[in-house]
C-alpha cells in the first residue's frame, strides 16, 4: 500500500484554516471575523484588550484553548497572567478574580441573588446596601451616603474599598444655595418611614418639616433677608424645553426659581451595572388652589451620562416632572372633596386616592404627619384667608403629594455621572414644598426605557 504524506507547506495553510473553522477566540475581533491569538511573545490576544473569551465555547462553535508557553505564566486563551486579559482595568495580580469577565473586578458591584463574587472581596452576593454617614446634619457627602451610595468591600488599586462617590456638594446656582433649615437626613417623614437603611433624606422649599407648609415664613429660612431669585431658571440650570415647560406649565412664560436647593453628586458607576434607580416622594401646599396654573414648585432629578444630557428622569407618564400638575400627583382627598370646593379645581382631584384615609393601606405613603395634609389643619393654616392670595368664599385642599415613586434610568459600567437633586419654588417665595429622596440601587441589566421611566415601588 502506498502511504499518503502531508508536505510542511500544506499544514502551513491547513491548520490556521482548521482553526477558523473550529473558532478559537483570544479576544475581541472588531472587523466582526474569527480572530486567533496573536504569536508574539506572551500571547496577548485581541490588542483592544476588550471582550476576551478564554477558547472556550464563543458562539456555540467548539472552541479550543489555546496556550502560548513564552512570557511567562498564562491564564488559557493565550493571555499570560500579568496581563489584563478582559480590559477592565484590573490584572490577577491587582485583585482581578477572573480576568477573562471584564464585569467582575474590584469595581463592580456584588449583585445579590445572582451567585457570583463580582467584586472578588473573596465572598459571593454580600454587598454594602446601605450606610448613615458620619451624623451631619449639613455634610453633603452624608446625605449621598443616606442615600445608599456606600463604600463597598472590596480593595482596588488605590488601596481603599471602591466607592462610588466621587464628589458630593450643595450647589450654588444663580446666587443661591440650599439653607440647613431646608434640609435634613430623617428616619421618617411623618408616616413615611425610609425605603432602605435607617434613615432618608428630605428637601424642602421652606423649613423641612414645618407643620404649617402652607403658612411658612421665607424669613425662617433666610434670617429675614429677601433671598436672591434665578431670574430664569430654564436657561441658568438649563432644562430642556420639555423640563422648562414643567416650570411654567407648558404657558411659555419665564417663572422664577426661589428658595433653590440642589444635592448634586458626581458617582463612578460599578462596572457591572447597567441601570440607576431611586426613590422618591414629592409633597405641595400649591394644591390644589394653584393647579393648573403657572405656580409650580417643582422636583427635578437632572442626569448626565454618555446616553442622558442632563434631562430630568422623575417625571410622569407624559414626561412632565413631578409637580402639582404631574400625573402622579395622587396623595389628595379622592373626588368630590370637601364640601364648598372650588369648581374650577376640582379637576385636580381627579387621580386623588383619598389619603389621609388612604383605602390602599398606605401602599404609596402617607401625608399624616407632613405638615401636607391641607385640608385637615386645625386650626388652618395662617395663610389661608390672606386677602389677594385666597378667596375667603372659596374652599381648597391646601395639601397633597405623589406618594412613593421610583425612578429608572441607563448608565454605562464604569462611566462618571452626574445626578443633581433640585427642587425650588417657581414664581413666588411663599407655598412650600418638599421631596424625600431614598434607596439609590444599581442595576445589573439595562432598563427597558434608558432615558428614565417612573412606576411605583413596591408596598
Amino acid at each position: 500500500m502506498r502511504r499518503r504524506s502531508v508536505s510542511a507547506l500544506a499544514l502551513q495553510v491547513l491548520v490556521p484554516a482548521l482553526l477558523g473553522v473550529v473558532g478559537c477566540s483570544a479576544g475581541n475581533d472588531k472587523s466582526g471575523g474569527t480572530l486567533l491569538t496573536d504569536a508574539g511573545p506572551g500571547g496577548g490576544g485581541d490588542d483592544s484588550g476588550t471582550g476576551f473569551n478564554p477558547g472556550g465555547d464563543d458562539g456555540g462553535l467548539q472552541g479550543v484553548d489555546v496556550v502560548t508557553p513564552e512570557g511567562g505564566g498564562t491564564t488559557g486563551g493565550g493571555c499570560v497572567s500579568a496581563d489584563d486579559c478582559d480590559g477592565d482595568g484590573y490584572t490577577a495580580a491587582q485583585g482581578d478574580c477572573d480576568d477573562h469577565d471584564k464585569t467582575i473586578n474590584p469595581e463592580a458591584y456584588d449583585f445579590p441573588g445572582d451567585n457570583v463574587d463580582n467584586d472578588c472581596d473573596g465572598t459571593k452576593d454580600n454587598p454594602v446596601p446601605n450606610c448613615t454617614g458620619s451624623g451631619s446634619q449639613t455634610a453633603a457627602l452624608d446625605y449621598a451616603r443616606t442615600l445608599d451610595l456606600c463604600p463597598q468591600r472590596a480593595t482596588t488599586k488605590t488601596g481603599r474599598p471602591f466607592d462610588p462617590i466621587v464628589s458630593a456638594q450643595w450647589a450654588n446656582v444663580g446666587g443661591m444655595q440650599a439653607s440647613p433649615k431646608q434640609i435634613g437626613r430623617k428616619a421618617t417623614f411623618g408616616d413615611n418611614a425610609a425605603r432602605n437603611g435607617a434613615d432618608l433624606v428630605g428637601m424642602s422649599t421652606g423649613v423641612l418639616g414645618d407643620p404649617d407648609p402652607r403658612g411658612s415664613a421665607n424669613s425662617a429660612i433666610y434670617g429675614g433677608l429677601f433671598p436672591p431669585q434665578i431670574a430664569d431658571p430654564c436657561s441658568t440650570l438649563p432644562l430642556n424645553a420639555t423640563d422648562c415647560a414643567s416650570v411654567n406649565n407648558g404657558t411659555g412664560g419665564t417663572a422664577t426659581a426661589n428658595d433653590y436647593a440642589e444635592l448634586k453628586l458626581t458617582v463612578k458607576v460599578p462596572s457591572n451595572a447597567n441601570g440607576m434607580s431611586f426613590d422618591f416622594s414629592f409633597f405641595s401646599s400649591e394644591f390644589n388652589e394653584f393647579w393648573n396654573s403657572q405656580f409650580n414648585d417643582t422636583f427635578f432629578a437632572l442626569v448626565t451620562t454618555q446616553q442622558i444630557k442632563g434631562a430630568n428622569v422623575a417625571k410622569d407618564a407624559k414626561g412632565r416632572a413631578i409637580t402639582v400638575n404631574s400625573g402622579y400627583f395622587q396623595l389628595c382627598p379622592a373626588p368630590p372633596g370637601p364640601s364648598g370646593l372650588d369648581p374650577a379645581k376640582t379637576g385636580g382631584l381627579v387621580n386623588c386616592v383619598g389619603q389621609p384615609t388612604d383605602p390602599t393601606k398606605k401602599i404609596l405613603g402617607s401625608l399624616h404627619g407632613t405638615g401636607f395634609a391641607g385640608d385637615l389643619l386645625s386650626p388652618p393654616s395662617s395663610n389661608d384667608t390672606t386677602p389677594g392670595t385666597v378667596d375667603p368664599s372659596k374652599t381648597y385642599v391646601y395639601g397633597g403629594g405623589s406618594g412613593w415613586l421610583t425612578s429608572q434610568f441607563g448608565v454605562t459600567p464604569g462611566e462618571q455621572m452626574v445626578i443633581r437633586f433640585i427642587i425650588f419654588d417657581a414664581g413666588d417665595e411663599v407655598l412650600d414644598s418638599a421631596v424625600i429622596l431614598d434607596n439609590v440601587t444599581w442595576q445589573k441589566a439595562p432598563p427597558a426605557v434608558v432615558t428614565g421611566s417612573v412606576d411605583r415601588p413596591p408596598s
